[in-house]
């Protein structure tokens, strides 16, 4: 299976297409849009405007491809999250203590991706949200 989806970060959106295999997850990083300095720290380089111009996002796109990928057994939670205030979201709860939150382009391709990766083997996984 792969979906269309954005991986937010409190620096950074990263859109790509996210592929679920037999054995992990993987995102593939196609563009980065970074959020603008005065948005992350507000009172620094006030005089600097070229960013607000743009709405604080920064159009700069990697050049380098990019993969993260995610095994099954490093999964502990689960849960549907809203993104936008739309129901579009999921974050994914790892073992080692780290998060991610993928925003999709719709509530029935999160449901998709949600439907298969209950399918998978997950040993570790402890809650999974399912409203």
């Amino acid at each position: 299976m792969t979906e269309k989806c954005t991986e937010i970060t409190v620096s950074e959106q990263r859109r790509g297409d996210l592929v679920v295999t037999d054995k992990h997850i993987a995102f593939y990083v196609q563009s980065v849009s970074f959020l603008a300095r005065q948005e992350l720290c507000p009172g620094i380089d006030e005089n600097d405007e070229s960013d607000s111009e743009n709405g604080g996002v920064d159009e700069r796109e990697s050049s380098g491809a990019q993969v993260s990928s995610w095994l099954y057994s490093e999964i502990a939670e689960i849960h549907k999250r809203r993104y936008l205030l739309q129901d579009v979201a999921v974050e994914l709860f790892f073992a080692s203590g780290k998060t991610r939150l993928l925003a999709f382009d719709g509530k029935a391709a999160r449901d998709a991706f949600l439907g298969i990766l209950t399918r998978m083997p997950l040993p570790n996984l402890q809650n999974f949200d399912t409203e």
